[in-house]
Order: C-alpha cells, then sequence, then structure tokens
C-alpha cells in the first residue's frame, strides 16, 4: 500500500460511507423494538418525509436499517456491516468490488429501496434469466413488505408483463432485455407500444465487469432480413481449403507484402486477414463469377472471400461456436454459455456455415443498434457490483465516469493462490493436470477444473475417463444443468471441469449447496411421473432440502479439514480478471481453499503474445517436457503477455465505442424526432417547413438551368417538380421566365411555388378533414423516418467497413468516419424532408364504397 493511499479519492470515499455505516447500526436497535405493522409504517412515514423535501443523505440510515431488520425477520438474512458498505457504495454511484460469496444479492436491497424511497424507479440488471428470478423471488418479499412494487422481467415476458415490469418501483432483468427494449421502443408503432417510456433513471449492474467489459465487445443489434443468400458462401469455403496463410509475427518488421508461395497473411493478435493482391481475381475465376459482375461488387466478393479465410483460420468447432442441430450456436467466450439469437454480423456467420457444410441462412440488414457503453450511459445514475473489478478500474472510470471501490471481506479469505507451473510442452502439462487431479481425488478433496474451451474440457474429459475418475463437465453443450453442477463442485470427491467460469452466481459450498441439490433432485423426481403437479415438486423439495441439510454440516467439515475446494486452472485467460473469477470460487467467507494454473509454452496466449521470448526461456534452462519451470522472467513474460491482450482488447471496446458514439448523436436525433411524432405532437409546422424546403431547393435549381442557357425552361421546371411533390405545381412558361429573370429569381420563384404547393395542400384538409389529416400526417413521418434510418444504418456500416483502409494513408478512420458519417447524415435528413413531402401530396384515399344489397326474395 502507498504512503499516501489511505488519501486517495476511493479511500476518502470509503471513510465517509462507513461513517453512514455506523448511523444505520444505532437505528437497529430501536427498529428492531417494533412489530411488523410498526416497520410497515416507519416505512410510509419515509416516503411521506421524502415527498416534502427530506434528502437522501438524511434518510439513508433509517432506509438502509429498516431493510436490514425487515431482511432479517422476513428470509433471515440480516445485513452484515460491509454488506451495508456495499449497499452505500452502490447508492452513490460507485462500483463495489466484493469478493465472491460476500453476497452481493442482499447488497443491492438498501439502495434499491432507498431510491424508491425518494421516488425513483430503479433497476436491477443481471446476466441472465436464471438470476433474474431467483434474486426478484429470493428478495422481493423484503421490497414487496415495505410497500414497494417488484417487476420481473424476462426472455419471454409478455407485452403485460413488460409494461407491469417497468412500472414497478424496482424492476429485475438482464442487460440484454432492458437495452433490446430500449432498441424495441423506437421501432414501435404507436405509444401504446412503448415500455421505457419515463427516463432511464438508476441502475445496479450485477456481475458489472461481465456487462460493461466482456459484453462491450459487440453492440446490441436488431436485425432483419437483408440481402439474399445467393452469394457464392460455398465456393469461397472449399477455396480457401485449398491456400496457404503466414502468421504475421513470422515476417520480418515492416515487411507487408505476401510472402512467395502465401495467399495470405493473418495476424492472430489482431484477428485480421490481408490477402495476395491477384487472390480476389483468382477466387473470381474458381467461382465462375463474371468479370463485369466482380467489378460492380468487388467489395462484396472481397468480404466474402475474407469472411470465408477469418472463418477457417480463426473460428473453430467446439472453441468459438458449437453445432446444435444443423445450426451454428456462438459460445459466449467469457462465461461459456451458448448465445442463442446471435449472429456474427457482417457475413461472417454465413461463411462458418459454408465452411461446415449447413445452410447459409440469409445475410440480415440492422434496424436499430446500440452499444452496451451508450445505452447504460444513458441512465441517470450508475452502479455496479462484483468480485472482480480493479483490474479494469481505469476503463470504469474512462468509459463510464465509475469508480470501483474495494469492500473488505466479512471474514478474511482462507485461501491459498500456489506459484503457476510452467510446462515446456501440452503433453507435459496435460501429464501434470492428471496426476494432480488424481491425487487430489485420492484424497477427496473436491477439485474444480478451468479450461477455456469445448473442445479442451472435453479433451480433459476423455484423459480422465481412461483413468476412471469420475467427474462433470460443465461448458456450453450442457449449460442446462449449469446450476445443478455448480452446487455439487463442493462435495467430497468431486471434480468438476467448468469452461470458462460457467455457473456466476451460483455458490460453491463446501460439502455441497443444499437449496441447489434439493432443487436438483426434486425436479427429477417430479419428471418421472408426468402426471405429478407442482404441488409435488414442493413436498420433495421440502423433504429434500431437510434431507441435504441435515447432513450438510458433517461434510461440509470433512471438506474444510481436506483443505477446501481446489482450483486448478488449465491456462491463463487473455485477462487476469476471469482468471481472478475462477480462484474466487474457493476461500468464501473464510472458508480454507487452494488455486494452481497449469500453463505451457504452446498454449495460445503465450505462444502469440509470448512469442519466442518464452522459447527462449525454455531451451537456455534446458528442461525437459514433464518438468515444470518457475523462472521471475517467465512470470514476468506471462503477467505482460496478458496486459498486451487486455490492451488489445480496450482498444477494441474504444474503438467500438468510438465509431457508436458518432452513431449515438444521430440516434439520438432520429430516435427524438421519432418520440415527437408517436407523443402525437402537431406536424403542422414541420409540413409547412418541409414544403417550403422542396420550393426552395426546386427555385435554386432552375435558376441555376437558366443561368447555364438550358433550352426547355418549362421542361426542367415541371421534372423537378414532380421529384419534390410527386405531382405538378402548376406554372405558365410566361410566369416562370419573368420570375426567373428578377434579379432576386430565387427568392421570388421559392415564394410562389410554395405558394401554390401550400394551396394543393390546403385543398387537401379541406376535403379530408383535420383529424383525418393528422392521422396521416403522422403515419408518413413515422414510416418514412423508419424506413431511410434503417437505409442509413446499412450506409453507416458499409462506411465503417472501409473505413479502417484509412489508416493506411495516416488518416484517423474515426475522424474520417465522423466527417462522412455527418454528411451522411444531412443526405439522410434531407431525404426524409423530401420523402415525406411527395408522401403527403400524392395520397389519396379511396371513398367508402356503398354496401351491396342482397335480394332476399
Amino acid at each position: 500500500m502507498g504512503l499516501f493511499s489511505s488519501f486517495s479519492p476511493a479511500a476518502r470515499k470509503l471513510k465517509t460511507y462507513q461513517a453512514m455505516v455506523a448511523q444505520i447500526l444505532q437505528f437497529q436497535p430501536a427498529l428492531a423494538e417494533l412489530d411488523d405493522e410498526g416497520l410497515k409504517t416507519y416505512g410510509a412515514e419515509l416516503r411521506k418525509r421524502a415527498a416534502v423535501g427530506a434528502t437522501e443523505t438524511e434518510l439513508l440510515p433509517e432506509a438502509f436499517a429498516l431493510v436490514r431488520e425487515t431482511s432479517r425477520r422476513l428470509i433471515g438474512l440480516e445485513h452484515f456491516p460491509e454488506q451495508l458498505l456495499g449497499g452505500v457504495a452502490l447508492y452513490f454511484g460507485n462500483i463495489a468490488e466484493m469478493k465472491t460469496g460476500e453476497g452481493k444479492t442482499l447488497v443491492a436491497t438498501c439502495p434499491l429501496y432507498l431510491n424508491a424511497v425518494m421516488g425513483h424507479r430503479g433497476h436491477l440488471v443481471t446476466v441472465n434469466d436464471y438470476l433474474v428470478k431467483r434474486d426478484r423471488t429470493w428478495m422481493g418479499p423484503v421490497y414487496e413488505f415495505l410497500g414497494m412494487s417488484v417487476g420481473l422481467l424476462q426472455n419471454d415476458s409478455s407485452p403485460e408483463e413488460r409494461g407491469a415490469a417497468y412500472a414497478a418501483d424496482i424492476t429485475y432483468g438482464t442487460n440484454n432485455e432492458f437495452g433490446f427494449d430500449y432498441l424495441r421502443d423506437h421501432m414501435a408503432g404507436s405509444e401504446d407500444g412503448m415500455f421505457q417510456k419515463e427516463a432511464l433513471d438508476f441502475a445496479i449492474v450485477d456481475e458489472v465487469d461481465n456487462i460493461f467489459i466482456d459484453e462491450a465487445r459487440t453492440a446490441l443489434i436488431i436485425a432483419g432480413p437483408g440481402g439474399d443468400s445467393d452469394m457464392p458462401y460455398y465456393e469461397a469455403a472449399a477455396f480457401v481449403k485449398r491456400l496457404k496463410g503466414t502468421v504475421r509475427s513470422e515476417m520480418a518488421a515492416g515487411d507487408n507484402e505476401t510472402p512467395a508461395g502465401s495467399d495470405y497473411v493473418y495476424d492472430e493478435k489482431h484477428k485480421t486477414i490481408d490477402p495476395a493482391e491477384d487472390l480476389l481475381a483468382r477466387f473470381a475465376r474458381a467461382a465462375r463469377i463474371p468479370e463485369d459482375k466482380l467489378l460492380k461488387e468487388q467489395a462484396t466478393y472481397g468480404k466474402i472471400l475474407r469472411n470465408a479465410i477469418r472463418a477457417q483460420v480463426f473460428f473453430r468447432k467446439d472453441s468459438e461456436y458449437i453445432i446444435k442441430d444443423t445450426e451454428v450456436i456462438i459460445v459466449d467466450e467469457f462465461t461459456g454459455r451458448l448465445m442463442y439469437g446471435r449472429r456474427y454480423s457482417e457475413g461472417l456467420h454465413q461463411a462458418i456455415e459454408a465452411k461446415e457444410g449447413l445452410k447459409v441462412r440469409e445475410e440480415s440488414q440492422t434496424l436499430a443498434t446500440i452499444t452496451i457503453q451508450n445505452f447504460f450511459k444513458m441512465y441517470r445514475k450508475l452502479s455496479g457490483m462484483t468480485g472482480t473489478a480493479l483490474t479494469e478500474a481505469d476503463e470504469f472510470k474512462e468509459i463510464y465516469g465509475l469508480d470501483v471501490l474495494e469492500i473488505p471481506t466479512h471474514r478474511p479469505v482462507g485461501r491459498q493462490d500456489a506459484d503457476d507451473e510452467v510446462y515446456r510442452s501440452e503433453r507435459g502439462k496435460l501429464d501434470a493436470i492428471l496426476r494432480e487431479i488424481q491425487a487430489r481425488n485420492e484424497k477427496g478433496q473436491p477439485v474444480l477444473v478451468g479450461t477455456r474451451s469445448v473442445e479442451k474440457s472435453e479433451a480433459l474429459s476423455h484423459e480422465l475417463k481412461k483413468l476412471g475418475i469420475k467427474h462433470q463437465v460443465l461448458n456450453a453443450k450442457y449449460h442446462e444443468k449449469e446450476a445443478e453442477i455448480i452446487a455439487q463442485a463442493g462435495r467430497k470427491g468431486s471434480v468438476t471441469i467448468a469452461t470458462n467460469m460457467a455457473g456466476r452466481g451460483v455458490d460453491i459450498l463446501l460439502g455441497g449447496n443444499p437449496e441447489a441439490l434439493a432443487h436438483a433432485a426434486a425436479i427429477v423426481r417430479t419428471k418421472a411421473d408426468s402426471k405429478k403437479q407442482p404441488e409435488q415438486y414442493a413436498e420433495q423439495y421440502a423433504k429434500l432440502f431437510a434431507e441435504y441439510s441435515e447432513s450438510w454440516p458433517k461434510e461440509h467439515e470433512e471438506v474444510v479439514g481436506l483443505g477446501g475446494l481446489f482450483i486448478l486452472g488449465t491456462e491463463r485467460h487473455e485477462s487476469r480478471r476471469i482468471d481472478n473469477q475462477l480462484r474466487g470460487r474457493a476461500g468464501r467467507q473464510g472458508d480454507p481453499g487452494e488455486s494452481k494454473f497449469f500453463l505451457s509454452a504452446e498454449d495460445d496466449i503465450l505462444r502469440i503474445f509470448g512469442g519466442d521470448r518464452i522459447q527462449r526461456i525454455f531451451e537456455m534452462m534446458k528442461v525437459e517436457e514433464s518438468v515444470p519451470v518457475n523462472h521471475p522472467l517467465l512470470s514476468k513474460t506471462i503477467e505482460m503477455s496478458q496486459k498486451k491482450v487486455e490492451s488489445y482488447n480496450f482498444d477494441a471496446r474504444k474503438s467500438l465505442l468510438d465509431y457508436d458514439n458518432v452513431l449515438n448523436k444521430q440516434r439520438e436525433v432520429i430516435y427524438a424526432e421519432r418520440d415527437k411524432v408517436l407523443a402525437g405532437a402537431d406536424l403542422t409546422d414541420e409540413v409547412h417547413e418541409f414544403i417550403n424546403e422542396q420550393a426552395q431547393t426546386t427555385a435554386q435549381q432552375v435558376v441555376q438551368a437558366q443561368r447555364a442557357d438550358e433550352t426547355d425552361l418549362g421542361k426542367v421546371y415541371n421534372d423537378l417538380v414532380l421529384d419534390a411533390f410527386g405531382r405538378p405545381v402548376a406554372m405558365t412558361l410566361e410566369e416562370l421566365t419573368d420570375l426567373v429573370e428578377r434579379h432576386d429569381a430565387e427568392q421570388a420563384l421559392t415564394t410562389t411555388i410554395q405558394d401554390r404547393a401550400e394551396a394543393i395542400y390546403r385543398e387537401k384538409y379541406n376535403r379530408y378533414g383535420e383529424n383525418v389529416m393528422h392521422q396521416i400526417e403522422h403515419y408518413f413521418f413515422l414510416h418514412t423516418i423508419d424506413s431511410a434510418w434503417r437505409d442509413h444504418l446499412l450506409q453507416m456500416d458499409d462506411l465503417k467497413d472501409g473505413i479502417g483502409l484509412r489508416a493506411y494513408g495516416q488518416q484517423d478512420p474515426v475522424i474520417a468516419y465522423q466527417k462522412e458519417g455527418y454528411d451522411l447524415f444531412n443526405e439522410l435528413m434531407d431525404q426524409i424532408k423530401h420523402d415525406v413531402t411527395r408522401a403527403l401530396f400524392t395520397f389519396e384515399l379511396q371513398p367508402p364504397q356503398p354496401e351491396k344489397k342482397h335480394d332476399r326474395s
């Protein structure tokens, strides 16, 4: 700890918040004396005081103490002082780093309640539907006892359920549901179809590192049918299988030419592809693409070829994706979970489908999009909690403006973290891992093994089966049993292989988790007979929970005596934070535990980012592949490798945000206009403005034609008017000639066109009536905005695809994107005005047809 660390902003904040915790604890004895009705009355009084001007600082100690006492009575959980400290940190807009097992679910109750007391709505955001439902069910009674409504937002929630969820004082939901509802709201055809009608106020983001860091590398996108799939995806997949690539790291610095005998250069660090100059022409010949078509759509075919190479080089089955029911399902690289419904964009998913010989689905078009960063920055106040945030503290501050505060643990962490064991080869490492698992398993110590891919978890499982070691595998293929498998990971003699630390939010208790074990067993028993009703499940659960709870203390003590849970990492992750998450599964709440990572020089992260330095160390030490190496230089190289990857990944997230910031300003303008239309605003002024602009543009072009000695000025005028208004705006040639020869020709012609166009439009108002015309104006405004915005998103995507090449011309790609995107947006706004005007001038309503009279005789 540095000399001045106690004077850091974080330390000063914690000192202030600790004083508040002391105040909270002083209120507790008096509240404990009240009966249940007394607590409810106290809560009602707090709301009244807030309504007449009491500040949050004044009410915080009482509100937090009230939640603490209510929780103790209703659900048997009383907040520790450290949990109260975490809650204060959250309420004032910080990220609270709290270790695994410190009870973050309970921590959020106090700040969410106080926020509701102050008259604001709060959102508890977490990573999946299972945790959303669990936490709302678990904590909901506390809020409801104190008079607050609690909403539940799930992937399959109906519109009615969504409306009720957002109307509640406190709403539990996933980041995807909140984000996609924002996008869906701005595609709705009426205000009735919108859910986030009020400004986003306060969000507490659980597992904030997962959502704000890991998930932030890809934008939220709602897509619809786009281009056809009748493109040479299969031909590209077959073509690239015959090609030979060269790794960028094997080339001399500054050498950008494709080496002789190689067809492309690929960079494993940046995941980029540089094809040889003649490769596209060779592909076109192989795929029999006509030369004229190639010239016309060179960018499209170039993208198909590059994606085919990327699919071949960087995307491996059972690592980045799996195949399930003839579909390519993406595997989340940070959680190991399957990302159902998500598809790689810009043709990459089609390239993988073609590579695997599956049916290629048509490309999609972006209908609405926003980054995680820009969505959550719309909240008035934001906070988060996780067990691992300090390694990314700078990013949280720079991107979200959030400080990370390390909350002390209730009990000291009892885990021992051993030094890494590093081996020369993958085989040497695997043998050492198997020896370690076997030794721990023989004495009954539970082992949790962390792997980085489905492929590697299954390879390790295969080896354990050969040794006769019983174990469970938790990866994207078996995620349905996630909670059950994690719940048993702390039992005596258990061996669990988990990919990328799936199972967030489920505690691993030494000796097993009685609640989760009873739940899993009750489901198995009640499913055995389909006629059994939910009541039977409840009966079975109560019986099994009592059995597991009775036997748990004995098994818990046995596992504690064996050293607790042993965490075995099979390689380092790209981020130190993910490694820390794996370690953090052991040693919860003072329990004993151990962790150790086994690495090899052939691991991706060391091979790609450690490079020759790692190999030189092994050559210098002349060790056998079965002998582990522990050397300060090696440890430093491993740490540097991870920092390099973290830096690359941060740059990728920052780049995504930089581009989306350009789009975000445009999105705010479009969505504000759309919201105004949906709210039923009077659009009369806008219509007059649009007519004026079309008249002005027409007049400018007519005057320019006259000055260029255009011979048939009448035809020019009529063509331009038809383009602007979709119908004639009558003017004789004599009138037109007189106007364009005036010294103020442009202004005079604009005024005349505008007056006559306005007269035509007034005639429509007289014919159809004001109410009908207002409805028609709203209809055309809304549908024109939506259609033009979709086309604009496609243009912006195409611009971003090609903009990266500007870096080679010493031009900042983001600046170029900003400037050209601004020009495209101005064109978009002009197009909307033009198309709305044409639509309003050309529509005609069919008169109602008289009903036919039937002869009943």
